[in-house]
């Protein structure tokens, strides 16, 4: 793993990646794969400063192949050396830096686009290296994207990189979900790689400091090392220190406890709505919203005048009370918990009872053939042969691949009838024939764009929302409201392909050919 800081690898582009072949030292035939990688978006306290190699030091340094390979700015540089048979897929770097490149085509080489070309390179004679350049044209292209919505989908962007305000909720959220006790963020990752690097016997305090870009020591001692104490009773007693005890013991792993609560129940959300603070901002909200159906207007109407500004205060004002008295009730059943499930354990195990296992977390409704792959390529066991460990590799990178050209769902809120089907499936992976078997006359609730989506699931594709006052806000809030007016557009049909003039044609020919009516209020046809 790298220590940066979230910035530094959110910043990483396509410019700052290199990929090598290098011979392998145990003699083997098969090259070693190494990535490297130089971090430009640094505090940059040293300054910057060209790399220099004295003439005796690179004199004597050749002849040992201990020369340093300068990177013209002085800037550190990490090498991320494969792992013979690395023993977790899932937190290789090389497998998933590897999936991504080959997602996007980046290698420079044309016939380099399936991974198995990747392991079939091999070094010429005379040489030590083999390098694997990347396209020009994507030097600037970050690696990790963010997404943007698309008329037809949700997209991932070609020059928008990752921004951290999105990364940080999702890890921690992710912490949440694994039952954590302590919040789980990016600098978490960073702090425990400082300490690791800390108690290396490879890495002096000096080399420490630079990969971490601390000043000085202090900095390290200040804010990244562990207020966990080694094993003093070993030291003082002359015994061997139990070090893994010890550093699963200061580890945040110890606190996993799926059972942990995450979110509030429905009787203690009602609890929330019934204080007194709350109630009075909920009925100055609805007294706003009465004197909107008094005036018969809708809400978006009086946009601008002092009664929807009036309406938008008392909104995030009873939002935002509401979230704050949610998020204190919440701290509160942790604690109580913290407190309460130790005893209620030791209680029935002392009586004979079995301990209360975790409730089985609910399927997601979006699982596809993609994703069970990929978690079936990552959580397989390391082999003894060369040959057998870069096929599971490459069984790997494709999945991931695969799971890169995959949409997920855009999160519809499903009817009843909708998910009983979906658990019903065994598969639900569009067949490769569904956009050829589509009739051209959709129901009246369909989405036309979802339709021809081919990067959705089968059942997304084909989702039937309750109500057309419901498809006619996804219509216009997923797709057509990222279309710029005027422009021409294309029928997203599968089995239409005409052209229209611009938005507004496209709803026309859509409540006429397709029988896709414009969506207005009012409960969809039974079947």
């Amino acid at each position: 793993m790298v220590p940066c800081r979230p910035a530094a690898l959110l910043a990483v582009r396509y410019r700052h990646i290199k990929v090598t072949l290098l011979p392998d030292p145990e003699g083997g035939e098969q090259p070693r794969v190494l990535i490297e990688i130089v971090f430009h978006h640094t505090k940059g306290y040293l300054g910057e400063k060209d790399a220099y190699v004295s003439p005796s030091h690179a004199m004597f340094a050749a002849a040992s192949d201990y020369i340093a390979v300068a990177n013209g700015r002085g800037r550190n540089e990490f090498g991320i050396p494969d792992v013979p048979n690395e023993p977790c897929l899932l937190l290789c770097p090389h497998i998933t830096m590897l999936a991504l490149l080959f997602a996007d085509q980046a290698f420079a080489a044309p016939s380099l686009t399936p991974p198995e070309q990747l392991f079939r390179l091999r070094i010429a004679p005379g040489q030590k290296q083999l390098s694997v350049p990347l396209k020009e044209e994507m030097a600037k292209r970050p690696l990790f994207r963010r997404c943007k919505n698309s008329v037809e989908s949700i997209q991932i962007a070609e020059e928008q990189a990752l921004a951290n305000t999105t990364l940080r909720p999702q890890m921690t959220n992710l912490g949440i979900i694994t039952g954590m006790e302590l919040p789980t963020g990016p600098y978490t990752f960073r702090r425990g790689n400082g300490q690791a690097l800390d108690n290396s016997s490879e890495i002096t305090d000096a080399q420490r400091n630079i990969i971490l870009q601390h000043h000085n020591s202090s900095v390290f001692q200040k804010n990244y090392a562990s207020r966990y104490m080694p094993d003093t009773q070993a030291a003082y007693r002359g015994l061997q220190p139990q070090t893994a005890l010890i550093r699963a013991a200061s580890g945040m792993s110890r606190t996993i406890d799926p059972r942990r609560p995450r979110k509030l129940s429905l009787a203690q959300q009602a609890e929330v709505d019934r204080r007194p603070e709350v109630r009075l901002l909920r009925r100055r909200l609805k007294s706003l919203l009465q004197t909107f159906q008094d005036q018969k207007r809708s809400i978006a109407s009086p946009k601008g005048t002092l009664l929807y500004d009036h309406y938008r205060q008392a909104y995030q004002a009873h939002r935002n009370l509401r979230r704050r008295h949610e998020k204190a009730l919440l701290t509160e059943v942790k604690e109580r918990y913290k407190k309460e499930q130790p005893v209620i354990d030791i209680q029935r195990q002392l009586k004979g009872l079995p301990v209360v296992e975790q409730e089985a977390l609910r399927a997601a409704e979006y699982v596809f053939a993609e994703r069970v792959h990929a978690i079936d390529a990552l959580f397989t066991f390391a082999t003894s042969s060369t040959e057998e460990e870069y096929q599971r590799r490459v069984t790997a990178i494709n999945a991931l691949i695969a799971l890169c050209k995959k949409q997920e769902s855009q999160g519809f809120r499903r009817r009843r009838v909708d998910i009983k089907v979906k658990e019903e499936q065994t598969s639900v992976s569009p067949p490769p024939s569904l956009s050829e078997t589509l009739p051209v006359e959709c129901k009246a609730t369909q989405c036309i764009f979802c339709l021809g989506n081919e990067d959705l699931s089968a059942a997304d594709r084909l989702k039937t929302f309750a109500a057309r006052g419901d498809l006619k806000k996804h219509f216009h809030r997923k797709h057509l409201r990222h279309y710029p007016d005027g422009q021409p557009i294309a029928c997203p049909h599968p089995r239409c392909d005409v052209i229209l003039d611009h938005k507004m044609h496209l709803q026309n020919h859509a409540e006429r050919v397709h029988t896709r009516p414009v969506p207005d209020s009012g409960r969809a046809p039974a079947d």
